[in-house]
């Protein structure tokens, strides 16, 4: 056989591969409203294979199963040979030699079937897939018919096996991969069917398995506490001063909370002695590590009817709390939970050279807004300022510091912490975009 016919028939297995793809993704993705509106044969034929999904995705499936695997024998029937042959000029012969040159072999057919006869195919029909599905529609009805006897015996002989380990075999339905799903949503976007809210919040229900109760917790600096050695009037002020609805109560040290006190609840009391709104209006802390993943928290907070849980790091300290809306902001965006409230914002221009910065606002944010770089190893504004101080500020001072690159003035401190600043740029010399 000579060498062009060997690559003919490798690159004719490949078009199938990518032929395949197309039909099982495109017969899938057309869209029902166009099935429902369109006429003549090919659509009919289309809307056979659809009423029979699992069947047809499991034939065609064999089918790409078989073609992967003559490609693979082919490309190391035609082509490993020449590789062996390279290696003996250089004295590398034998077994090892052959074994070599079959993984190469394998690993370069595995590499352009998978973009070739997958990756591309899959985008193409996605985002066209009524055009190739009526394009495609006889020879995907050839295909299905050709290996569904095949598809049934592989469903059969698996059959005892999947009782062995108590596994039922999946519903009659479409089984799409998380990465096919964004591949539609990406297409959906790029077409106008899917706005840019819908996008951001498929994407942000995918992100959410991957978060940590961490990643998504308020810092315990950033906590409004209540305190068991504090009268119930102290108390008092506290809630009344602060917008939550849920306080940490702590004994004698933030990292041993006793207890979670709802204000619905304290607001109800008549009687308002420290006892009685123990025992009326404070809960068990609901305890999570760091660890814990957002989708296991939110179902488990959801099940318990539970708001408010504490979450501890790996020393059994407190490292931050996390709330049912903190849980759902992470798909749908801010949630809050009085319209009427208005938030200020973390960086607010006074004029081309000074700004009114909260010490919380995130140190990308500030650099974004003032156009510098800031050096160093920190999170928010507050530890930037933290170290062009000489020490940590007294809570109710004022301060004055500076740098080559602006004059800070720290107006506001609670509890040693940098709430406000106000920000002002110095003139540099020379100063160009690339420094």
């Amino acid at each position: 056989m000579t060498l062009t016919l060997k690559i003919l028939i490798e690159i004719l297995l490949i078009i199938f591969g990518n032929l395949l793809t197309l039909m099982e993704i495109s017969v899938v993705s057309a869209s029902e409203t166009d099935l429902s509106s369109g006429k003549g044969k090919r659509i009919k034929r289309i809307t056979r294979l659809r009423k029979n999904t699992k069947s047809y995705l499991g034939s065609l499936r064999f089918a790409m199963t078989f073609n992967d695997i003559a490609t693979g024998a082919c490309a190391v029937l035609f082509f490993s040979g020449y590789l062996t042959g390279a290696f003996s000029k250089i004295s590398f012969t034998g077994l090892l030699a052959d074994f070599v040159s079959v993984l190469i072999t394998l690993a370069v057919t595995a590499l352009v079937v998978c973009i070739v006869g997958e990756y591309i195919p899959k985008y193409i029909a996605i985002k066209y897939p009524l055009q190739i599905a009526k394009a495609l529609g006889s020879l995907a009805t050839a295909v299905y018919f050709v290996f569904l006897p095949f598809s049934k015996a592989s469903a059969v002989a698996a059959a005892p096996f999947l009782k062995i380990f108590d596994v039922t075999p999946a519903e009659e339905g479409v089984s799409i991969t998380e990465e096919e799903i964004k591949i539609l949503v990406e297409a959906g976007s790029e077409k106008g069917t899917i706005d840019s809210e819908e996008k951001e919040f498929i994407e942000n229900v995918f992100a959410f398995d991957d978060l940590t109760a961490n990643d998504i917790a308020t810092h315990r600096t950033g906590i409004t506490l209540l305190w068991t050695s504090e009268s119930p009037e102290e108390w008092e002020k506290t809630i009344l001063k602060s917008s939550h609805t849920f306080f940490p109560v702590c004994d004698e040290k933030i990292d041993n909370v006793v207890g979670v006190l709802n204000s619905k609840d304290y607001f109800r009391l008549k009687n308002r002695s420290l006892e009685n709104i123990k025992r009326h209006a404070i809960t068990q802390p609901y305890f999570v590590p760091e660890t814990m993943k957002a989708n296991s928290l939110f179902r488990n907070m959801k099940q318990k009817r539970i708001y408010f849980a504490v979450v501890i790091d790996e020393y059994g300290g407190m490292s931050g709390i996390v709330t049912i809306n903190d849980l759902l902001e992470c798909i749908v965006g801010d949630i809050y939970d009085d319209p009427a409230v208005n938030r200020l914002p973390d960086i607010e221009p006074l004029d081309s050279k000074k700004w009114l910065i909260r010490g919380s606002a995130p140190v990308e944010d500030v650099e974004k807004a003032l156009g510098v770089r800031l050096e160093g190893d920190f999170d928010t504004f507050a530890g930037y300022v933290l170290t062009m101080l000489s020490s940590i500020p007294e809570d109710g001072s004022t301060l004055m510091v500076e740098n080559e690159i602006m004059t800070v003035r720290i107006t506001s401190v609670t509890d040693h912490r940098i709430e406000k600043t106000m920000v002002s740029l110095k003139d540099i010399p020379g100063e160009t975009e690339d420094d």
